[in-house]
């Protein structure tokens, strides 16, 4: 290759930042193939720094306004038949974890029907989502009291919790 004097460097600057983009571009990819350590990344605890800093900050804690079960607790109850758990994922954490055996499976943690919830406003209900940090089971369990239902709790753990714990899930078929 032949480079006129003067604008070689500036020609040879561009061919390298080009050259760092596409490196940029690929790594990039490479990175989404990795879903599944990604997923892996996600099942792990909250660094003991952080999990204190919730601890020691309520209101970090998104599941803090509402009585809180584990997943043990869940678990006995499912199996007991005491229980009816709710789901506030969305549709790609579902495919990707399951469901909690005969959860009933929320349209929107927002703005699902209230008809999606059992009739009886006595029941319990344990609301879940993704982990300690998803705010969606809280809104949707907030939204239940609202509405009138008497026995609402949280699994602050969540679907990633529940699995971590190698609970049996429900597969959605996709």
């Amino acid at each position: 290759m032949t480079l006129a004097s003067g604008s070689g460097g500036a020609i040879i600057a561009l061919m390298s930042t080009r050259s760092i983009a596409v490196v940029a571009i690929l790594s990039a990819f490479a990175c989404a193939k990795a879903a599944p350590e990604v997923s892996e990344q996600r099942l792990q605890p909250l660094p003991s720094a952080a999990a204190s800093a919730t601890s020691a900050n309520p209101a970090s804690d998104p599941h803090a306004a509402l009585p809180k079960v584990s997943v043990d607790e869940v678990a006995a109850l499912i199996d007991a038949k005491k229980v009816q758990p709710v789901d506030a994922n969305g549709a790609d954490t579902r495919k990707e974890y399951g469901t909690l055996p005969g959860a009933v499976l929320l349209t929107n943690y927002r703005s699902f029907d209230l008809s999606e919830l059992p009739a009886d406003k006595s029941k319990e209900l344990v609301f879940y989502c993704g982990g300690e940090t998803c705010s969606a089971a809280p809104k949707a369990a907030e939204r239940a009291k609202e509405a009138g239902y008497t026995s609402v709790k949280v699994m602050s753990a969540g679907i990633t919790g529940w699995v971590k714990a190698h609970k049996p899930v429900d597969k959605l078929d996709v």
